[in-house]
């Protein structure tokens, strides 16, 4: 029977509406202009098959009146993206074939398909216990501590929900040539590798096998490498390597291709003078699965001679710290972590985390593993803050022990244990293996970032401002990095420069989380009106929500403010105590607000985490009972 020409399409946990313009997740309406929304039907009507642009062209710009049609369509998809909160490094929904064309992933649960219930249905009330396949942990986001290296090790998907394509404040403002290129000596970008195996599937090989190859060069102290973030978002470019580097500040480029065949890697490596475009060495590998390692510090070796770098101490043992010489169990990590990066829901989490323990099955000693497991599983408890979230808890840190215990020396581990410290509120914990991860790894923008967050929560706001900004200058183009530093930076009380911060981010690239957080900055400066117009721009982001019910309460629309309480109190239940708290004592109701923030120790809520340098929580400090719960969390920074 053929579809009727607009009935509902559903895919996955989403339904699109042609008729109402919308698109719907679990009561969720998200409003789609008719380009966007025309571009997501024609994907959604081939899952799987490749959808030219000439055929968009055709399809929706085909009335003759003149526009950029590679500009507008290019717009269309950051808007879908935005909407479905993925991303163009590791899509979920929509893949894009540059300069060919766009495909609609398909789905394992269900490819795109009419509903016979009515086109618009009403959504279902909110419930007290929400479901595992809409939780996600909003509440980290809510003060930018990534105190799970859930935002900074992996930043999976559901914490970049809001995220479009394109990142922030670029560098490349002047024209090539108009200023003195001058990157720090020593500096290196690793592009992705280009998969040649002729195989899509591979793809999760040729991406993991680049981060395995980045992570190794940035245990190098004597390099300096860009951040992840930054060097894949010229995944499948057509992009010169010159501009690469001036954009990302680096003095040379490490791009090639990697080619797979059952057990047998070939691997293709180039890196480039970004000064002179030479070419200061290249190198062709044959290795079997067991020897990846191998292959990885004999490149580490090699850049660094072609650098002329200075090497100290034994860079192989370096280099291969955690790793693994089993292919299955290497095979294994980088299936699981292909799955964690797009993870948006508690099952796939679990998914992950089931990943990770197959690779530690095949290989007990593979410490970079073990540290995954411990945060897919930490993960997963902040999804569902149930009765099985201390069990996974307990899980992360045996996990994490573990790794410290194989590799005393691997960074990483020392992270692990920190987030599953700060996770418990064992401040002291968290506090001593945060410096020991950065210790070990100074210049790892990954742990720096979520260094600065939790230290600047902690009461130090002059180091994790330092954190943050390095961790800006080692990943230019990751708008979260611009987050943090905004973040670090509100925790000192600096208003004024945090927001000329984010406004250069929202400027490059705006998305609702961003607008949240720099309304919420306008707000605690004192200016109400830009504080409401930003987050009602955000306004479907939870942070806009909270900062809408301190805004509009101020403004005197005392019943628009309950309403933004009550939405977000209506999906987080006793597990957004915390928020209650600031929003009660902005509110002016001191009492309301220690209700709940003891409601918020209670239930253990790791937003706890920053309450000693909270900006909206200031009007209770001289409280008494507001001093005992600081007291009991045993914060060990001096107050700020």
């Amino acid at each position: 029977m053929d579809r009727p020409a607009n009935a509902p399409l559903r895919f996955g946990v989403f339904e699109l509406d042609p008729r109402a313009g919308e698109l719907r997740r679990s009561g969720r309406r998200i409003a789609l202009q008719p380009q966007p929304l025309e571009v997501l039907r024609a994907l959604i009507e081939r899952p799987g098959e490749v959808v030219t642009r000439e055929e968009l062209r055709r399809r929706i710009w085909s009335n003759g009146a003149y526009v950029d049609f590679d500009r507008s369509l290019n717009k269309a998809i950051v808007k879908l993206r935005d909407a479905l909160g993925d991303d163009a490094e590791s899509p979920r929904y929509i893949e894009t074939l540059p300069r060919h064309g766009y495909r609609f992933i398909p789905l394992p649960e269900a490819h795109a398909h009419v509903e016979d219930a009515p086109a618009c249905p009403e959504p279902s009330p909110p419930s007290s216990v929400q479901s595992a396949s809409t939780r996600r942990p909003w509440y980290w986001a809510a003060l930018g501590i990534t105190l799970l290296a859930l935002a900074a090790w992996l930043t999976p998907s559901w914490f970049r929900v809001d995220a479009p394509s394109h990142p922030g404040p670029p560098a490349d403002a002047a024209p090539a040539g108009a200023v003195a290129f001058t990157p720090p000596p020593h500096s290196i970008a690793v592009l992705p590798l280009v998969n040649l195996s002729g195989d899509q599937e591979q793809e999760y090989f040729s991406d993991g096998l680049t981060e395995e190859l980045l992570s190794s060069l940035a245990r190098i102290n004597e390099l300096q490498v860009a951040g992840r973030t930054s060097s894949f978002y010229f995944k499948g470019k057509n992009v010169d390597l010159g501009t690469i580097a001036r954009r990302l500040n680096v003095a040379a480029v490490l791009d090639g291709s990697v080619r797979r065949s059952g057990h047998t890697v070939r691997v293709n490596a180039r890196l480039t003078d970004a000064l002179t475009g030479f070419n200061l060495w290249s190198a062709t590998y044959d290795r079997d699965l067991g020897d990846i390692l191998g292959l990885q510090s004999e490149i580490a070796n090699a850049v660094a001679a072609a650098l002329k770098v200075k090497l100290l101490g034994n860079t192989a043992a370096r280099v291969e710290l955690g790793g693994t010489r089993n292919p299955a169990a290497f095979d294994a990590y980088l299936r699981a972590s292909r799955i964690f990066w797009s993870a948006s829901d508690e099952r796939s989490m679990k998914e992950a985390a089931a990943g990770f323990t197959a690779a530690v099955a095949q290989d007990p000693d593979y410490a970079l593993a073990r540290v995954a497991r411990s945060i897919a599983l930490n993960s997963i408890q902040l999804f569902d803050p149930g009765p099985a979230a201390r069990d996974n808890l307990e899980a992360a840190q045996a996990e994490a022990l573990k790794a410290v215990e194989l590799a005393p020396e691997l960074a990483d581990g020392h992270l692990a244990l920190a987030l599953v410290a700060a996770t418990s509120l064992d401040y002291a914990r968290a506090e001593s293996e945060f410096e020991r991860a950065v210790a070990l790894a100074p210049g790892s923008e990954r742990i720096l970032r979520d260094y600065s967050g939790f230290t600047a929560a902690m009461g130090h706001v002059d180091s994790g401002i330092a954190a943050a900004r390095r961790a800006v200058e080692l990943n230019p183009l990751d708008q979260q990095s611009y987050a943090w530093l905004a973040l670090a930076l509100e925790g000192a009380r600096r208003y004024e420069e945090a927001i000329q911060v984010l406004n250069a981010v929202v400027a490059a690239a705006p998305n609702p989380s961003l607008q949240a957080q720099l309304g919420t900055l306008y707000y605690e400066a004192g200016n109400l009106e830009r504080a409401r117009s930003e987050c009602e721009l955000g306004r479907e982001h939870f942070l806009a929500q909270l900062c809408l019910a301190a805004t509009y309460e101020k403004l005197g629309r005392h019943r628009d403010a309950q309403a933004e309480l009550a939405r977000i109190q209506a999906s987080a239940g006793d597990a957004g105590a915390y928020l209650y708290a600031e929003i009660y004592a902005q509110w002016g109701r001191p009492a309301k607000a220690l209700e709940w923030l003891e409601t918020a120790v209670r239930v253990r809520s790791p937003l706890l985490t920053g309450l000693k340098t909270d900006v909206l929580l200031d009007p209770l400090r001289q409280e008494p009972r507001f001093q005992a719960i600081e007291r009991a969390l045993k914060f060990q920074a001096d107050p700020i």
